[in-house]
């Protein structure tokens, strides 16, 4: 797993790579754009964490940029107004897992990126569609075999439990 950073707050950014380096997570951070943007260019992202003050034109053309690299990327923001960025964003960027304030712990924030990891490959595993019917349970035949010299019984799954 690979995580960026962009944030302004050098103190918050310093502590944040070592909160996810702590969990596990290579990370890579910055507050410049510039050196962002060109990382986004030469590497794939699992998990991208942005804050709010990067401003839109500038979120936008970063979030896109790495998810052009990967379809699958995690976007977590961190914000001054959690419902103003969350309305703001949530349409714009497709994939904003979570707005969180930007006081939070940076401990939290590895966490968060852990979950939204963690649930992103079960949904990758498990995808279900909201007017997909469910499946009729496929009957499989098992051979039960009597004591008596006779032919075997196939039974089905649904008759053996019935």
């Amino acid at each position: 797993m690979h995580a960026m950073i962009v944030d302004h707050d050098a103190t918050r950014l310093e502590r944040s790579q070592i909160a996810f380096l702590e969990a596990g997570i290579h990370v890579t951070g910055s507050g410049s754009h510039a050196v962002a943007e060109t990382c986004l260019k030469r590497a794939v992202v699992d998990v991208l964490v942005l804050d709010d003050g990067c401003g839109p034109e500038r979120i936008a053309a970063l979030t896109a940029l790495a998810q052009r690299r990967n379809p699958r990327l995690v976007t977590l923001m961190l914000a001054r107004d959690v419902g103003e960025a969350t309305d703001l964003y949530s349409d714009a960027v497709t994939s904003l897992h979570c707005v969180l304030d930007g006081r939070v712990s940076p401990r939290m924030v590895a966490r968060m990126a852990q979950a939204s990891l963690a649930g992103r490959a079960a949904c990758k595993m498990t995808p279900v569609r909201a007017d997909a019917a469910p499946k009729p349970a496929q009957e499989v035949p098992l051979p039960v075999f009597s004591t008596t010299r006779r032919k075997p019984v196939m039974l089905t799954e649904v008759a053996m439990h019935a």
